[in-house]
């Protein structure tokens, strides 16, 4: 099961980041390997922050290639971190 949580640093975000922020955080419904994780998708000034957990370094890279393909997206902050499973 995935979960994925938007973040919007303030109130004032614009309704261009909020937008992005879902279409980033479908993608990554859609195409990562639906694993136990929790991502959180942060957008500002078109400026993508994923922060959470990734089981494995593959998954990070692909989240990574995910977002750069959603349209809009000005930059990516991969925050990320690798917990592989016990």
């Amino acid at each position: 099961m995935a979960i994925y949580h938007l973040e919007f640093p303030d109130a004032v975000s614009s309704p261009d980041d909020i937008r992005l922020a879902v279409r980033v955080a479908e993608q990554l419904e859609n195409e990562l390997p639906n694993r136990g994780r929790r991502i959180v998708v942060e957008v500002q000034n078109r400026i993508v922050i994923l922060r959470g957990e990734a089981p494995s370094a593959q998954v990070f890279h692909l989240a990574g290639q995910i977002v750069w393909k959603t349209p809009g997206v000005a930059d990516l902050w991969n925050q990320l971190i690798v917990q592989p499973p016990p």
